[in-house]
């Protein structure tokens, strides 16, 4: 156990100092409600609600994507700076996701848990919470997120709801620029040698020729392309990177405001 940093507010100091530690990047990243609204700036043009999984992402895009017109972007968030990265690409910390339990009362708030998760709403179905900190739930979870396929972006049976046709447009619009942005495109640019073409033929023929299921519209060529990623042979700062290092929106979202 360590002790408390002094609560005293009249004691300011630029940077914080714990026992083992300065907070800089906390200090730096993060400013005071005073500091942004009294440095003499203009007003801001956007302001953006809470800094975690989507609003990190969507502030840093308005910034960079405003640049020209030099928009002011304002990122209010209820939780403080935790980790500069994904947890995954950290020493093992024990900072994990708590786990899912029901909170549909007051009563059975556990209150914080693993430093920054919490449960914003009442609700009957289990739910771990959200991450209260810069990155949010980013800086904790993984996924696969694969394109829809043909079948899912078409005609349904009478009983099954259809993706609006405006939806499925911009899906397929918009499907290879994520993917280049996430650096899952192209994938045969870093992935080659003896162990993957060894896992990819087993694969195909445990799989059985034709049984393949390919995202909509992706062409042959597009498909001769995207290899299962079964086994990655990856160097920065090539696309490569992605696939061993996990996404999280604190990391652009800092780099904007420095």
């Amino acid at each position: 156990m360590l002790p408390a940093l002094n609560p005293d507010p009249k004691a300011l100091i630029d940077v914080q100092q714990t026992e083992f530690s300065h907070d800089m990047l906390g200090r730096w990243v993060c400013s005071t409600w005073p500091e942004v609204s009294n440095n003499g700036g203009d007003p801001f043009d956007v302001v953006v609600l809470g800094a975690g999984m989507f609003g990190g992402y969507i502030a840093d895009k308005l910034y960079r994507r405003g640049e020209n017109l030099g928009l002011r972007v304002l990122v209010i968030e209820a939780g403080s700076f935790l980790l500069p990265s994904h947890v995954q690409n950290m020493p093992r910390l024990g900072l994990n996701s708590p786990s899912e339990q029901v909170v549909a009362a007051n009563a059975q708030d556990p209150g914080a848990q693993n430093l920054v998760w919490g449960h914003p709403w009442h609700s009957n179905q289990a739910f771990p919470g959200l991450a209260y900190c810069i990155g949010g739930r980013s800086l904790f979870w993984g996924g696969w997120s694969p394109r829809l396929t043909s079948a899912d972006l078409g005609p349904r049976p009478a009983a099954q709801a259809t993706w609006p046709a405006d939806a499925a447009s911009y899906l397929l619009a918009t499907y290879r620029a994520v993917e280049e942005e996430m650096g899952v495109w192209p994938t045969t640019d870093y992935i080659s040698g003896p162990l993957y073409d060894q896992l990819r033929s087993r694969f195909e023929g445990v799989i059985g020729a034709g049984n393949l299921v390919w995202g909509a519209g992706q062409s042959l060529w597009d498909r001769a392309l995207r290899a299962p990623l079964l086994a990655v042979q990856s160097k920065a700062p090539e696309s490569g990177l992605f696939p061993c290092d996990r996404a999280w929106s604190a990391s652009p979202l800092s780099y904007g405001i420095w």
